[in-house]
């Protein structure tokens, strides 16, 4: 065991009185040896800025807390030493307890059609309170980058609403890849830089699924959710059990989008994916003549789910098989539920929330979200959807046993931005 003396602070105030004998000492204590002439060292106490003075401690118990202990509580508090440094945020510390008011947090999820903003004060995953959001198109003349999106909500934002540089924070999650402060959207002829753009206080950008994953931290959301289908072995009115097991988030809209929630030591973690963007299979004679079509209208050396799930690959789904072209509402209505574009969309649509639950297995259950899902219900509870999810050869009773959901609440992903800017700023 590495001695006190070899972990001591370089510095380090007496916050708690003067020195006294080594039975009086704080747990955070490190005791440092100074010449005295003829009598041996003299021990000096140096007590921690953050402690009360708890109660009294050996000799052996001070030295492997200095060891110890005293590093991962200044890791813990992320502060230098000083008399009036003290932990900013987080739950109680060593009999001092942190008060954590409410956040005011500007909520953006940015998509490859529309853009969404909206105020969410939040005071705990059960405590969220969102406003109505103001929706406007991505694509227009006037928005031709992220400063112009900024730029265009301060103008049509309700009135009375503060201004962005006064939000606590600023969580922004866009229908992209992400890496630090950058992010990509394939759907949209320009990027978000959070280093290039006007200064915003404690500003978060996240994938729009990664997101829409921290939403279901919150155990009230479940209520919201529509079951589908019912996996096989659960009874009217029992519990679904996504209060605590694993989840798959897939969803189609513009892209395809993946996400999932894992339990990990009785903690939920929210993961991220850019799925969509994998190569999309086809199985078969009659597929592959699909694909011959849909890649020769596309233009493309290869078709990735995002080009096959989604509204424009619908609208190429129905153009290869029928040659006339129909925008993605008109190729998915409902009372067109029974045609072979829908039939074959519904089939795909199956095999992309297969794939992703085999590749996150074990799941409890499977959230289906996104445009496509709420806006044509019909699809996803289709035989053929229904069929394609469940073939998974070895694996089919352990997908027949996975309840499928949908989630209609299309601002679902402002919640989970906020929550995850309120855990970030609350981490201890």
């Amino acid at each position: 065991m590495p001695s006190a003396r070899a972990y001591r602070p370089a510095r380090a105030p007496a916050c708690c009185g003067s020195p006294t004998s080594i039975r009086s000492c704080c747990p955070f204590s490190a005791w440092r040896p100074t010449a005295r002439r003829g009598t041996g060292p003299r021990r000096r106490r140096i007590r921690c800025p953050a402690c009360s003075c708890p109660p009294h401690l050996e000799r052996g118990a001070v030295r492997r807390h200095a060891a110890g202990d005293y590093r991962r509580w200044r890791r813990k508090i992320r502060a230098p030493h000083g008399p009036d440094q003290r932990p900013r945020r987080g739950p109680e510390q060593y009999g001092e307890r942190t008060v954590v008011s409410a956040l005011r947090i500007l909520a953006a999820d940015i998509g490859g059609t529309n853009a969404r903003f909206a105020e969410i004060v939040i005071d705990g995953l059960s405590q969220v309170r969102v406003s109505e959001p103001v929706i406007f198109p991505t694509w227009s003349e006037a928005i031709v980058s992220f400063d112009a999106v900024l730029e265009h909500y301060t103008q049509v934002r309700p009135p009375g609403s503060p201004a962005l540089e006064d939000f606590d924070a600023v969580a922004i999650a866009i229908a992209g890849a992400v890496s630090g402060r950058r992010g990509t959207l394939p759907n949209i002829a320009w990027d978000v830089d959070l280093d290039a753009t006007r200064p915003l206080r404690n500003a978060f950008l996240l994938n729009d699924f990664f997101a829409q994953a921290h939403a279901y931290l919150d155990p009230a959301v479940f209520g919201r959710l529509r079951l589908v289908r019912p996996g096989s072995g659960m009874e009217p009115g029992m519990g679904s059990g996504l209060d605590l097991g694993s989840i798959a988030i897939v969803g189609a809209g513009t892209g395809l989008g993946h996400a999932a929630l894992k339990s990990i030591r009785g903690r939920r973690v929210a993961i991220g994916s850019e799925s969509g963007h994998c190569t999309f299979a086809f199985h078969g004679d009659e597929e592959q003549k699909i694909e011959a079509a849909m890649l020769a209208r596309s233009g493309k050396p290869w078709l990735s789910g995002d080009d096959v799930v989604t509204g424009s690959g619908a609208a190429l789904l129905h153009a290869a098989l029928t040659g006339n072209a129909l925008s993605p509402a008109e190729a998915l209505a409902r009372k067109d539920s029974e045609s072979a574009t829908c039939a074959w969309f519904a089939r795909f649509y199956g095999r992309a929330c297969r794939n992703y639950c085999l590749a996150m297995y074990p799941v409890e259950a499977l959230v289906i979200t996104g445009g496509i899902a709420a806006k044509n219900p019909h699809v996803i509870e289709s035989p053929a959807f229904v069929a394609e999810f469940n073939d998974g050869r070895a694996y089919r009773q352990m997908l027949e046993r996975v309840p499928i959901y949908l989630n209609e609440d299309q601002s679902l992903g402002l919640r989970g931005a906020a929550i995850h800017a309120w855990m970030e700023l609350t981490a201890p």
